[in-house]
């Protein structure tokens, strides 16, 4: 039901190919580029939505709190009005068109999770950790480090838990700067790398070295994501929902990068980036919530993802923005 009606909201907004010239003037080229992104999303998990129902129990689970509801419909909802309001260079609207976006991509993500975790092919988990064994990677030896040396696990555990702050932050700091151009670039980058991820985990699924080595550096969002999975693949009543996925491939390795590429062009903050990066990256590893392989995965579609955003989002004239 709520698919359907974003489907309506995203038609209304324009996303068909046979709009009128008259209202591809209303709408600017960064915004009809985001709409076709968001589209090509929503397609996507419509696609999914019915296999999973001709192949599965379970087509849907909710990955949504009730208030998460009402914050996504506000989110599409300020994002639509303000993109069809017609005002192109103001300093508010611009801003909630903005957090709108934002809004809607994370809502989006919830969605996606949602209809992905009910995939009816089986866990990866075993083969990514023979492939990282095969690479001479042997996670028992990391996690023996991590259980001896409490001080470096905290360290990176904190790192690792800061990423979605960090993001959000940098999020905020572009909107609010007027860095549109970047911005946009940033919200694509989520939205499209995200899309890609869930292709990957609907026919490659996983959870983490949990299921392979049980172990008391993990954490319990790791052993629910592992219970959730078992639940849903043996039909019985679904109790427990991590609301994130741990998959191949990483999206912490993903998000990390995001942090890099954005300050890529500043001198000195291109530098703290990348240290920060660098240290999430080794902490997904460390911890053992990642496989090497979902870690390689991440950083081959991160610098892809990219690439692609900029060439889909440049640099324009008519761009409101300072920078």
């Amino acid at each position: 039901m709520v698919l359907i009606v974003l489907m309506k909201i995203f038609m209304r907004l324009g996303v068909l190919m046979n709009l009128s010239k008259e209202r591809s003037r209303i709408i600017l080229p960064f915004d009809w580029t985001m709409i076709k992104c968001l589209f090509a999303f929503l397609l996507v998990m419509v696609v999914f939505l019915i296999v999973n129902a001709l192949t599965f129990k379970y087509a849907f689970v909710n990955a949504f709190r009730s208030y998460q509801i009402a914050l996504f419909i506000a989110n599409l909802m300020a994002y639509s009005i303000a993109v069809l309001s017609g005002v192109h260079n103001g300093y508010i609207v611009t801003v909630i068109k903005g957090i709108g976006l934002m809004g809607t991509i994370v809502g989006f993500h919830l969605l996606m999770v949602g209809i992905i975790i009910t995939t009816p092919f089986p866990l990866q988990d075993q083969s990514f950790y023979n492939m990282d064994l095969a690479l001479g990677y042997d996670h028992k030896i990391l996690i023996q480090y991590m259980i001896d040396h409490d001080f470096i696990r905290n360290i990176l555990s904190h790192m690792y838990d800061s990423l979605k702050i960090i993001c959000f932050s940098i999020g905020f700091g572009l909107l609010f700067s007027l860095s549109i151009t970047i911005y946009y670039r940033y919200a694509a980058y989520f939205l499209i790398s995200f899309l890609i991820g869930a292709l990957i985990y609907y026919f490659f699924p996983s959870t983490d070295i949990a299921s392979i080595i049980p172990s008391p550096i993990f954490s319990p969002s790791a052993y629910v994501a592992i219970q959730q999975f078992d639940l849903v693949h043996n039909y019985k009543v679904i109790t427990l929902f991590a609301i994130a996925l741990i998959s191949m491939p990483s999206f912490h390795t993903i998000w990390a990068m995001a942090v890099s590429f954005v300050f890529w062009k500043h001198k000195i903050m291109r530098y703290i980036a990348m240290l920060y990066t660098t240290v999430v990256i080794i902490s997904a590893l460390m911890l053992g919530a990642h496989f090497l392989v979902d870690i390689l995965a991440g950083l081959v579609v991160s610098v892809c993802v990219w690439c692609f955003v900029i060439w889909l989002f440049p640099r324009r004239p008519d761009t409101f923005e300072y920078k």
